[in-house]
């Protein structure tokens, strides 16, 4: 794969600017950049490339869907999953107007991520059915096994029973003529069925297939973790889950961050190195995506464990209990007070705490309000601003009524 990305570097390097074969050049250049996580490179190349679509329109959303893949990646915080959706929707929307197949299959693919991030895993399965059968149609090698990895981590993930999942996992591979892609998922497969000699050997195989990707070896260790907490092996499991956690650090990616090291607290706090454990839940807690379903249960049920473990069961219950966390950072101000009353770069400055509730609810006979009453900024512009600011905004929703959102 470097050696791919090395010729397509130099073949860029020789096209002119205007020329037209550098469009595509630049796209497959980003595409490899990605699977090795050199993700601003691959960004910085995707944003030049929509510039330089020139009115071609399947070009420009071509790389904005490459671009929004890799922030979705590497965060997606600040962007939230919502603008990534409407970018997926839109381009879907605008490739099948064209019958544009490898288009579409972008698209749907993206749609796929954004809902598994969210913890929607029906949804996330058939976004990646559509995405799999564009993919098929359009004849990408690429989008072709990336779309298989992601069905069965899909089915895994959710309702499917395991023998169903492992039964899709063989028709994949027949469909392709290639098992890679899914032998991670189908190890951790066969270690719930407590196959675990077969699990390890399919373990294994994906760490001989992926042993010049470098970033794909990040998976096959967190499948490999997996089996090793299944099988009860914790000195296994703690050794995997510091490979991921090192993977993950370096290529600053908290999607995967943040259940490592939320996983390789509870195999520490079994061996009794509470502190050390105690440590990697806070880093858990610190770099779980604001809207990752994932990061933000592990990450809390890591801090639950280390103040059970310390005798604070009413501190443990509460964080059990507790609704997703906000973001406890801001990139350019750098680490924020958790209550969101403070000042920060991207929001408006609130210099004191609101008034507290009333002790006595007093029944209105006025109709309840449906929306945010109009003080100074009206909601819509605070939150088209920065995500400072949308948390600022989901606190106040909470003093007001609201309908439920429609998914």
């Amino acid at each position: 794969m470097a050696a791919a990305q090395n010729l397509l570097s130099w073949a860029r390097n020789l096209l002119p600017s205007g020329h037209p074969l550098r469009l595509t050049v630049t796209q497959r250049l980003a595409e490899f950049l990605l699977s090795l996580g050199r993700f601003n490179e691959a960004q910085d190349m995707l944003i030049e490339l929509a510039a330089a679509a020139n009115g071609d329109r399947s070009a420009e959303l071509s790389a904005r869907l490459e671009h929004a893949r890799i922030q979705h990646v590497i965060g997606p915080d600040p962007v939230p999953l919502d603008t990534i959706r409407r970018q997926a929707d839109v381009a879907e929307e605008y490739f099948a107007q064209v019958g544009d197949y490898a288009g579409q299959q972008r698209a749907s693919f993206l749609l796929g991520c954004v809902h598994e991030r969210a913890g929607r895993l029906i949804a996330s399965e058939q976004a990646f059915r559509r995405s799999l059968a564009h993919a098929d149609r359009s004849g990408d090698t690429r989008e072709r096994l990336a779309c298989r990895w992601m069905l069965v981590e899909a089915l895994a993930l959710g309702r499917t029973p395991v023998d169903a999942c492992i039964a899709e996992c063989r028709e994949l591979t027949a469909s392709l003529g290639l098992d890679y892609p899914v032998l991670c998922w189908q190890a951790v497969l066969e270690a719930l069925r407590l196959r675990f000699d077969a699990a390890r050997t399919l373990a294994e195989r994906a760490r001989q297939a992926f042993a010049e990707q470098g970033r794909m070896l990040m998976f096959v260790a967190d499948a490999a973790a997996s089996i090793a907490l299944l099988a009860g092996d914790s000195v296994a499991a703690e050794r995997e889950l510091r490979s991921v956690w090192a993977f993950a650090r370096d290529t600053a990616e908290p999607e995967h961050l943040a259940p490592s090291t939320a996983k390789l607290a509870r195999v520490l706090i079994g061996q009794g190195r509470l502190e050390e454990a105690a440590e990697f839940a806070s880093l858990s807690a610190e770099h779980a995506p604001r809207e990752g379903a994932e990061g933000q249960a592990l990450s809390r049920a890591a801090l639950a464990r280390v103040a059970s473990a310390r005798a604070e069961h009413m501190r443990a219950v509460d964080l059990a209990q507790a609704p997703p966390r906000h973001p406890t950072r801001c990139q350019t101000c750098g680490p924020m007070s958790s209550s969101i009353w403070r000042r920060c770069c991207t929001s408006t400055a609130v210099t004191q705490k609101p008034p507290k509730r009333p002790t006595k609810r007093v029944r209105s006979t006025r109709p309840r309000a449906t929306s945010l009453p109009s003080v100074g900024r009206k909601p819509a512009e605070l939150a088209s601003r920065a995500p400072c600011a949308r948390r600022i905004l989901q606190k106040a929703a909470r003093l007001v009524p609201r309908p439920p959102a429609h998914r």
